[in-house]
């Protein structure tokens, strides 16, 4: 195992490395070994071994992606805090627009749990063949089992992380409020209401589950509801039959104004944790991996497997 320099930091003096003032002081290394001696003891947590934490440029508001045993962050998200997104205009000339992150430190962490989440649940056998990325479907993405345990995992811990680091300053983070904004505009009860609207099906949440179900054993129901024919026809239209990767976690939306103020003029960030969490996941910082479900976050890269956040 590659060293990283922070082996002999406590689990409290490590989360501090991404806190906002911590964060920008340290070097585009330092922040990148700080992610593997996250994802290190993530995994030793769970017995499995540890995803290598690497970096490569990515376009629009991408955090990271897991494939295998490796786990790559985007590089302007780690060393500058923004998001790289390049364009043709209307002449045919390619331009960059650079968009800051919320929170980038601890932005950061969430994506290496989350990403580690998905590398322990491909090395428990916990990942399904059927995966329904965010150009699929950006609310069934969000809410098929693999990727609503990851994101709770991930924001669960980034939040206790966030808040014992304050406790032990005495002081409030100043990207506290970027960060809860970020949770909040990753919602889970946002996106089940939507695909519930969107597929007229109130058990929308059972019925994915259903569906991935039946195809990982290869089960044809009779006489299956509008919702299920569906989400059935559009994995077939997208070919979906094997996945091997879990990419490009990505930002959807933008901090909301109205969310920010009222999460920075909260009293407790514990009290303000469990209003933002929404997954309907037991919030453990250590949850049980086994209860699983399905699980992944990310995009479909290329037409030769699936990627996943």
């Amino acid at each position: 195992m590659k060293p990283t320099g922070f082996e002999r930091y406590t689990q409290n003096q490590l989360h501090s490395l991404f806190s906002t003032n911590s964060w920008s002081q340290l070097s585009f290394d330092e922040r990148i070994n700080a992610c593997q001696e996250i994802a290190n003891r993530y995994a030793a947590e769970h017995n499995v071994t540890a995803c290598t934490v690497t970096h490569e440029q990515m376009n629009g508001a991408s955090y990271g992606w897991q494939n295998s045993n490796t786990i790559c962050l985007n590089t302007s998200l780690v060393r500058d805090g923004v998001f790289v997104t390049s364009y043709q205009d209307s002449s045919g000339q390619m331009h960059q627009a650079e968009t800051p992150a919320l929170a980038p430190g601890w932005n950061t962490l969430d994506t290496v749990y989350h990403e580690g989440t998905h590398g322990i649940q491909e090395a428990s056998g916990q990942i399904p063949s059927t995966y329904i990325s965010p150009d699929m479907d950006s609310d069934l993405y969000r809410i098929q089992g693999i990727e609503k345990e990851a994101y709770a995992v991930a924001q669960s811990r980034t939040l206790n992380a966030l808040s014992e680091t304050e406790r032990i300053s005495g002081n409030y983070d100043p990207g506290r409020s970027e960060y809860f904004a970020s949770v909040k505009n990753d919602s889970f009860q946002a996106a089940l209401q939507d695909a519930m609207q969107h597929y007229h099906d109130p058990n929308i949440e059972s019925t994915l589950q259903s569906v991935i179900s039946d195809r990982e054993n290869g089960i044809t129901p009779d006489n299956p509801s509008p919702s299920y024919q569906a989400i059935n026809n559009l994995c077939d239209s997208y070919g979906i039959h094997h996945s091997s990767s879990i990419e490009s976690t990505q930002a959807f939306q933008t901090a909301d104004d109205g969310i920010s103020s009222y999460l920075s003029n909260s009293e407790e960030t514990s009290a303000t944790s469990s209003s933002v969490l929404d997954d309907g996941i037991s919030q453990e910082s250590s949850p049980d991996m086994s209860s699983g479900g399905y699980t992944d976050d990310g995009m479909d890269s290329d037409s030769s497997g699936m990627s996943m956040d």
